[in-house]
């Protein structure tokens, strides 16, 4: 039996994740409400954003797929309170084994997660990979809960 959220009760992330092979990986991520205009037009409202890093020996093998759980954990860390669903959408490929990683993910939380690919979100949303890109600069994660300003390259 599918079980129904409210709007205000779901929150959606768009996520970009770069492994770049030599231990390091990054991702970038926003966290969004989502409303339908009158017009039947879908807008996402972001409320945060996040830039993760993760360093050599932070990932058991540096693997996207094990990287993933560890993301939308830290994900969840910054999602509104009185989400019951998070909606995660990621560019890498990874995500079309979304049974187990959903599943994976909502261990650590009462939060039901789904997870969905989405091929060329980094592309429609290129503020995750300047998340992402960031993160890699930084050499650390910074989240905040409001939408930054990121200037162009």
């Amino acid at each position: 039996m599918e079980e129904r959220y409210d709007p205000e009760q779901i929150t959606y992330a768009h996520l970009a994740i770069i492994n770049l092979r030599d231990g390091r990986i990054a991702a970038g991520a926003r966290l969004s409400t989502r409303s339908i205009a009158k017009d039947d037009r879908v807008w996402y409202e972001p409320y945060a954003v996040c830039s993760l890093y993760y360093g050599p020996g932070d990932i058991r093998n540096a693997s996207t797929r094990q990287a993933i759980p560890v993301i939308i954990r830290d994900i969840l860390r910054t999602v509104r309170p009185g989400t019951r669903l998070l909606s995660v959408k990621g560019n890498v490929p990874q995500f079309m084994k979304s049974a187990s990683i959903g599943q994976e993910a909502s261990i650590w939380t009462q939060v039901y997660v789904n997870v969905a690919y989405k091929p060329g979100i980094d592309r429609s949303i290129p503020e995750l990979m300047k998340l992402a890109n960031a993160a890699i600069e930084r050499g650390c994660s910074v989240t905040t809960n409001q939408k930054p300003i990121i200037k162009g390259n």
